[in-house]
């Protein structure tokens, strides 16, 4: 999740470039174009954190959750 982060904020800086040069060249279209790239650059990067967070829980209740002794599918023969 560090990662995320500074991927998120290198992004966020490209997008705030890329929004300006928007801007310049066509203001309507720039500033809605820009509103939207910081806003779905946000909400991927949050459900990449989320996904991460997701499987750091599933994996506290799986290792909490005891064994039992005919649970497991293959033979020991």
């Amino acid at each position: 999740p560090r990662i995320i982060k500074v991927v998120y904020w290198l992004l966020l800086a490209f997008t705030v470039i890329g929004g300006i040069i928007g801007v310049i060249s066509n203001p309507i279209i720039g500033i809605i174009g820009f509103i939207f790239s910081v806003i779905g650059l946000r909400v991927g990067c949050e459900m990449i954190i989320l996904m991460f967070n997701i499987y750091r829980q599933v994996k506290k209740i799986a290792d909490n959750i005891p064994a039992k002794d005919g649970a497991d599918l293959i033979d020991k023969d």
